[in-house]
């Protein structure tokens, strides 16, 4: 079985940057967002992580309602379709917030890769790991004068 997974940050140096209330639930609600905007695109798929089978938490706009990683049974073409969905969504937050899509780019690190499990296998034990791997490389640039 064919698994695509993705996870997204920095969350946690985002929201540790936080000294309002408001910044943190602006920080934690953009990251919500952006996972509501690609997950929406393959809701037709078979979602292992988060449960998407009830269709109305699309209709909601509530903070931290979809959280960092997902993990969904792929099809052919998917992995393509998700960079395009990916740069698709970063431009139009970048628009929304009236800022440089080079500047998400720099920032944000969504990272992803498609999975061959047995069909026995438990996705979200196997990919995990790879998952909590990826994050612990921080890749944004410390240099940069253009911080969100």
């Amino acid at each position: 079985m064919n698994y695509i997974a993705l996870t997204i940050g920095p969350i946690y140096k985002t929201l540790a940057n936080s000294k309002k209330p408001k910044e943190l639930f602006s920080g934690s609600y953009i990251f919500s967002y952006i996972m509501k905007q690609i997950i929406q695109k393959f809701q037709d798929r078979e979602f292992i992580t988060p449960f998407i089978q009830d269709r109305t938490i699309f209709d909601k706009s509530d903070v931290g309602l979809f959280h960092d990683r997902f993990i969904f049974k792929s099809q052919n073409g998917d992995l393509k379709k998700l960079e395009n969905t990916i740069d698709e969504v970063l431009k139009d937050l970048a628009k929304n917030l009236k800022i440089e899509k080079a500047i998400l780019d720099e920032y944000l690190q969504i990272n992803y890769d498609k999975y061959s499990l047995d069909d026995d296998a438990n996705p979200i034990i196997k990919i995990s790991p790879y998952l909590d791997t990826k994050e612990l490389f921080f890749q944004t640039s410390q240099q940069s004068n253009k911080f969100i």
